[in-house]
């Protein structure tokens, strides 16, 4: 499966819509991803109690949390992981290409992005992306499933 754009990362900020980035990743090829959270970041939730009482006072019956009665079919957004430093390393089994490297390096000419983007010369098998700034960005959701809310 490939995937372009943001690669999941916001360039704007929260709450953002990623930005097209035009740098596409093989996520079938990769072979870890790995993310660090620095100083400063911030986890905001929704105590599971509050969920549980909600599933608990419509019966589950997720039409009377929402109309459309999607929610009963989806995830509900517990927490949310805001940050303004960290950065996320994509490693590849096969090396990026030339190409790869000139939209790495058109990317980290434009101005005020927020943060940079740079290829590993070393191996050429690892993308970061890096943000360092005193904007903060969505870094991840803590999910459950509305059945999940079930607890008899």
């Amino acid at each position: 499966m490939k995937t372009s754009g943001g690669t999941g990362l916001n360039v704007g900020p929260f709450p953002s819509v990623p930005a097209t980035l035009g740098v596409d990743l093989d996520w079938s090829k990769g072979v870890e991803v790995k993310c660090n959270i620095g100083a400063g970041s911030v986890l905001r939730y929704i105590p599971r109690g509050y969920s549980a009482a909600l599933y608990k006072s419509v019966a589950g019956n997720d039409k009377q949390v929402d109309a459309t009665g999607i929610v009963g079919d989806n995830f509900v957004v517990e927490s949310v992981l805001l940050a303004n430093k960290f950065d996320v390393e994509f490693v590849s089994t096969d090396e990026f290409d030339a190409d790869f490297q000139a939209k790495i390096d058109a990317i980290n000419a434009v101005p005020n992005i927020g943060g940079k983007l740079k290829i590993n010369n070393v191996t050429k098998k690892s993308v970061i992306a890096q943000i360092d700034g005193a904007i903060s960005y969505l870094v991840a959701l803590g999910v459950a499933r509305w059945s999940d809310f079930d607890l008899d």
